[in-house]
């Protein structure tokens, strides 16, 4: 595109391919300041200088974006131009030509081997198009299109529609412009229509920022954080919301919502914050988007005691948070970790240590003693005769032969521990009045247990139980099966009643 003695406002100049130079626009004339005001000129090509823009004499260019071009530079101008408040960044080959960088006013360039900030004031810009940092000037673009150059693919030139020029906070070139260069009439609006300014101060480029997030700082108060920032949003925009997010992985921030206003705001993280380096960031909502600002660190450095509570087996070992051991714990006990961290903070952890003794509950099911601690090692003992060990009795449950006095010796993880003594007196009768009348199969069973019998009434109770002694089914003399499908796997005992006698029976249920 060749413009001669003429002006362009708020254009978008894309796609272009030219043969020589100027692949975007060749601004040539001596007018009294004619120039371009505000445009976008982006995906332009050509073999030669000035991929975007090829600008000679006396022509003014204020308030332009010039990216994603393809040539030997993107931008060439030459004597007598005036170049102020634009972003040259992205482009193939140079961003500039260099030998007449002293006339750039208040302009982003995207060069960083190049210092400009001599030349009025001008910007170097990163080459990555994010706002992570406080010493490093990035673009911060909302969407930039991926392409470079001129395209001819249906999808590649969508991808240059959809492209989005607008300045998210923390970009560098929010703030930066120079007044004296501002838009007057008729170019009171950037080129998405927003009003110039969100703030007081121009923003270099095309697009306005539509939220200007600022002076963001922090103040630790032991294990918080209280937030302080300022936010402006344009006149236009629909304000929904403001905060801050926080954390300490600066991949993934908790947000804490202040509220929809303008202007300075504040806002606490709560109280908990460990010792540790932490991220945050400002943001603000506008026309339902959300624009974050910079990344920025601070430190928590609590002496607070932390707590922590943690449970060991009698006898057992436990090394602490600062590396030291206690051997051969046999009471609760605590101890203060008094730690150094990376960061060069001073962290106290109290660590309360509590003996998870075994449970030595036993239940009593007819004649049958059943043991509470699951999963363990059991080992069942003859009181009456000084607790002496009973060969082969080494299950959760134990049903001897004899009356008498029995307990069990519990191991869970290494630790040892003995019940009580309970005295077994049902062994013989009901063997004697039901066992040889009554049958029950299969055992073990995969949900349904029948019952054989030709002696039972019609008063006969049939009821199920488990471990604990606790009925989880019935059922009556009627249909001579028991139903155990709902239940979970394990050991369960029926329990017959019938003419002032009862059976117990062991049934282990293992289902498919």
């Amino acid at each position: 595109m060749l413009i001669d003695d003429a002006r362009a406002y708020n254009s978008l100049i894309i796609n272009n391919y030219s043969e020589s130079r100027g692949g975007g626009v060749y601004l040539k004339g001596f007018n009294t300041a004619p120039g371009l005001f505000g445009c976008i000129i982006s995906n332009n090509e050509t073999p030669g200088d000035g991929a975007g823009i090829f600008q000679l004499h006396d022509w003014r260019v204020y308030n332009c974006t010039v990216t994603r071009n393809k040539g030997k530079t993107g931008y060439y101008y030459g004597e007598y131009s005036f170049v102020a408040n634009n972003v040259v960044w992205g482009n193939s080959g140079n961003q500039i030509n260099m030998n007449r960088i002293r006339d750039l006013h208040h302009c982003a360039i995207g060069d960083p081997s190049t210092d400009f900030s001599s030349y009025h004031h001008s910007i170097t810009l990163d080459t990555m198009n994010i706002g992570y940092s406080d010493t490093i000037h990035y673009p911060a673009f909302r969407n930039p299109a991926d392409s470079i150059g001129n395209i001819t693919t249906p999808e590649g030139r969508q991808n240059i529609f959809n492209a989005d020029w607008y300045l998210n906070p923390g970009s560098a070139c929010i703030d930066s412009g120079d007044n004296d260069y501002k838009p007057q009439p008729p170019l009171v609006q950037d080129f998405y229509q927003n009003p110039r300014f969100t703030d007081s101060i121009i923003d270099i480029g095309a697009a306005e920022a539509v939220i200007n997030l600022r002076a963001d700082s922090v103040i630790v108060q032991g294990d918080s954080a209280l937030f302080f920032g300022t936010v402006i949003f344009s006149t236009d925009s629909a304000k929904t919301a403001r905060g801050f997010s926080y954390g300490t992985n600066p991949e993934v921030l908790t947000d804490i919502v202040a509220d929809s206003g303008s202007g300075t705001y504040s806002a606490w993280s709560g109280q908990g914050l460990v010792p540790a380096t932490y991220y945050y960031r400002a943001w603000g909502m506008a026309n339902n988007i959300r624009y974050p600002g910079l990344i920025r660190m601070f430190r928590i450095c609590s002496t607070d005691t932390t707590k922590e509570n943690v449970k060991i087996y009698h006898g057992d070992s436990y090394t602490f948070p600062d590396g030291n051991t206690i051997n051969s714990i046999s009471n609760d006990t605590s101890y203060t970790s008094h730690l150094a961290t990376a960061n060069g903070c001073d962290s106290l952890i109290t660590t309360f240590v509590a003996i998870n003794h075994v449970d030595t509950l036993v239940s009593l099911q007819g004649d049958t003693l059943i043991a509470h601690a699951s999963p363990a090692q059991y080992q069942w003992l003859d009181c009456n005769n000084g607790h002496s060990i009973i060969s082969g009795a080494t299950k959760q449950s134990y049903t001897p032969e004899q009356n008498g006095i029995y307990a069990v010796e519990i191991t869970q993880n290494a630790c040892v521990d003995t019940s009580p003594c309970y005295t077994v007196s049902t062994v013989g009768i009901v063997k004697n009045n039901f066992e040889k009348d009554i049958q029950l199969y299969p055992n073990p069973t995969n949900g349904k247990v029948f019952i054989h019998t030709t002696t039972l009434t019609q008063e006969a109770r049939i009821e199920v139980l488990n471990i604990l002694g606790q009925v989880v089914a019935r059922n009556n003399r009627r249909t001579m099966q028991v139903d155990l499908s709902s239940l979970n796997n394990g050991l369960y005992f029926i329990r017959i009643t019938d003419k002032g006698h009862q059976l117990i029976k062991k049934i282990v249920l293992k289902k498919r």
